[in-house]
């Protein structure tokens, strides 16, 4: 079994890590890739992954390394950050494509230079290091839940009236993309988009809170939900992409 260490950009990950490792473990289940551990971390911040990668990274190479509950070697570290903005840990970013246009290439070519980058940094086992890039941030996971009770309820159920003329009034209208990957594409800014939303409904607005235990358990919730789960994955196709490393890494 390989252990894998997620180090994310966010402190407040704890929901986001489980949804992933929810994932994770339902794929790795089914018998046909090995199972992995997994452990998580921050960087507290997008300027702290190098420094992370110089000072952390051979630490955790070492038997008995212990952080978050996991007393292990770590085999693998895959540094997660937001990518509203890349250019900040990865020079080579560049600017993103305007919203409404296709940025998969753009992300995909940003995740291989940030990769060299880290990989320079990294005192051992340079080929173990990962970069990947969240479009857009952590609060994309939570918009992509939008429609979905499992994890709304967590945040106080909003009146379905007011959140369908909500949704409506977007541009465009989330509940009509398809393939559901394109929402990546077109809501870059989620933040605005979340305190839109909870000005519009009655959802509690401390969700809107860096530390609110609400986002943690809107993200459990849809962890545990398979509908939901499985519409964050697909709308926020990045964080489908971590666990198929993940797992690949097994």
């Amino acid at each position: 079994m390989s252990a894998v260490l997620i180090c994310w950009e966010d402190r407040y990950h704890d929901g986001l890590h489980r949804l992933l490792e929810t994932e994770v473990r339902r794929s790795t289940r089914a018998g046909a890739h090995p199972q992995v551990s997994m452990a998580d971390a921050s960087s507290f911040g997008n300027l702290g992954f190098e420094r992370f990668v110089r000072e952390e990274w051979p630490m955790a190479r070492q038997p008995g390394w212990n952080i978050a509950g996991a007393v292990t070697k770590i085999d693998h570290l895959v540094c997660v950050a937001d990518a509203d903005r890349a250019a900040e840990c990865c020079r080579a970013a560049g600017s993103a494509p305007s919203a409404g246009q296709d940025s998969a290439t753009w992300v995909r070519n940003a995740e291989t230079e940030w990769t060299k980058q880290l990989r320079d940094a990294a005192p051992v086992a340079p080929d173990r290091v990962h970069g990947r890039f969240l479009r857009w941030s952590l609060e994309s996971a939570l918009l992509a839940l939008f429609d979905e009770p499992a994890a709304l309820g967590w945040m106080a159920r909003p009146d379905g009236a007011a959140l369908g003329g909500f949704l409506s009034r977007c541009g465009p209208d989330p509940r009509t993309l398809t393939p559901p990957s394109s929402f990546t594409d077109h809501f870059h800014d989620p933040q605005r988009c979340l305190r839109d939303l909870v000005a519009a409904t009655n959802i509690n607005s401390k969700v809107l809170s860096l530390s609110s235990a609400g986002r943690t358990f809107a993200l459990e919730a849809a962890g545990g939900d398979d509908r939901a789960r499985s519409r964050v994955l697909d709308r926020v196709p990045d964080l489908r992409a971590v666990a198929s490393l993940i797992i690949g890494l097994g």
